[in-house]
């Protein structure tokens, strides 16, 4: 009887995460806009889909990797990653951790 309530709780601090980490990512984009006094890239400027990939293009994301904490430029930014996504696996990509 414990097991169902345990996985909604789990589920429950998954989400909140999640939520968590675009909140930092909100907030990184503000800071960077006082920093800058704009915005990173226009709307629809880059189509970037994997934004932790090292060797992506120039993307928002990747601009405003200071401001959310990520200090070595090789490494992967977890707050762009929701703990809640599962994992998945196309033929273009890799497994993600």
């Amino acid at each position: 009887m414990l097991l169902p309530a345990l996985a909604k709780a789990k589920t429950k601090a998954l989400r909140a995460s999640c939520l968590s980490n675009s909140r930092q990512v909100g907030i990184a984009m503000h800071m960077y806009d006082a920093d800058n006094g704009k915005l990173p890239y226009p709307a629809g400027h880059n189509e970037t889909y994997d934004f932790n990939n090292v060797n992506a293009q120039d993307n928002p994301l990747k601009v405003i990797r200071p401001y959310v904490g990520a200090k070595d430029p090789q490494a992967r930014t977890p707050v762009y990653i929701c703990p809640a996504a599962r994992r998945t696996r196309t033929p273009h990509t890799p497994l993600r951790p």
